[in-house]
């Protein structure tokens, strides 16, 4: 049986299975409150913006993933679209993102976002490798 993770068939670029460090970064951006994407605060998208572009300024050559729930913040949108290495994948569930990992399973959110969260990150780390930045950190210097 192949045990490579399958993609999403609305990706628009895979992360790479292995990586060299530095060159593949993750955030998600989930929300428990769906807006509609022309109704997402722009300080949200300038958020996500400022996030992707810190990695990038310091990593020029980085693959930049960011997770958003569908119905909120658009791939689209001018403030991300505009960002050349990121790839903004829009998901419906995080049970997407915990296929193919030891996670796998009927996924019910039982935790707190916070310990949801936590579960994705590692389920992502352990898929694709890489580094994961939280959609509220900003970089200041490069990741060693």
């Amino acid at each position: 049986a192949d045990d490579k993770p399958s993609r999403p068939t609305n990706w628009t670029r895979t992360p790479e299975s292995t990586v060299v460090p530095g060159t593949q970064f993750f955030g998600l951006w989930f929300t428990d409150q769906v807006t509609p994407a022309p109704a997402v605060p722009l300080n949200h998208v300038l958020q996500l913006s400022l996030w992707a572009r810190s990695i990038i300024y310091h990593h020029p050559t980085a693959q930049v993933h960011l997770f958003v729930q569908i119905g909120t913040v658009s791939p689209t949108d001018p403030h991300l679209r505009s960002i050349a290495g990121l790839n903004v994948i829009p998901i419906s569930h995080v049970s997407e993102l915990l296929a193919g990992t030891p996670a796998a399973r009927p996924f019910v959110p039982r935790g707190s976002p916070a310990e949801v969260s936590d579960l994705v990150r590692l389920a992502v780390l352990y898929k694709w490798g890489g580094t994961w930045i939280d959609i509220d950190d900003i970089l200041i210097g490069p990741v060693r």
